[in-house]
């Protein structure tokens, strides 16, 4: 049925709203159509299961993950916040990382702190990585620094050293995170490099 739909010069793309299925052979003949291939690993029971499948396919096929895509506003305003330059200069004694995504799937805690620990080893710091309990945040800590962002109604507040900001932070739906992914029709060699580190965080931690 699905197979012929496919239509020459256009790009297709295959979303995966089931669990069902991911492994059979009949997924990889629909995937192998498709210009990229699109999931959600909060729908996954078990999310070390689903990362070493996503790392295992991400050399055939290209790969999109909504749970990588619900990070994008944190990973922006964390990026933010090291524009500074008195931040970034503490950036590589950071020690401690720790994150919380609570509700919303195991994979989206050891992707953003695989993709923050990953900024740190490249900007010469290494620090230990906790997941917290409890709401959505993301801390780190150092000598002489302290970062917290965390979600507060529709809020993302951020406090840095003593200084606050606040923004607006809603709660991204399936149509929005669908409008991000269908523009990134390629790979994608961040989020490719963080499934990776992400799957050794989450066995490291399991």
């Amino acid at each position: 049925v699905v197979l012929p739909l496919a239509a020459a010069d256009l790009p297709v793309v295959l979303w995966r709203r089931t669990t069902r299925f991911f492994g059979a052979a009949e997924f990889r003949q629909i995937a192998a159509m498709a210009d990229k291939v699109i999931l959600d690993s909060a729908a996954f029971p078990e999310p070390q299961a689903v990362l070493r499948r996503l790392a295992e396919v991400s050399e055939e096929i290209v790969l999109g993950d909504l749970a990588w895509t619900r990070l994008t506003r944190w990973r922006e305003m964390l990026a933010q916040v090291f524009e500074n330059r008195d931040n970034l200069g503490r950036l590589a004694g950071v020690r401690r990382v720790s994150v919380n995504f609570e509700g919303y799937g195991e994979a989206m805690n050891w992707y953003m702190g695989a993709w923050i620990l990953n900024g740190l080893e490249e900007a010469g710091g290494r620090a230990e990585l906790s997941v917290a309990k409890g709401g959505a945040q993301v801390a780190l800590e150092g000598e002489g620094f302290h970062l917290e962002m965390r979600r507060e109604q529709g809020r993302m507040m951020i406090e840095c050293n003593g200084a606050t900001q606040c923004t607006s932070l809603s709660v991204p739906t399936d149509y929005l995170l669908m409008r991000e992914e269908l523009g990134i029709v390629r790979r994608d060699a961040v989020f490719e490099k963080t499934v990776a580190f992400a799957l050794r965080l989450a066995y490291a931690n399991g």
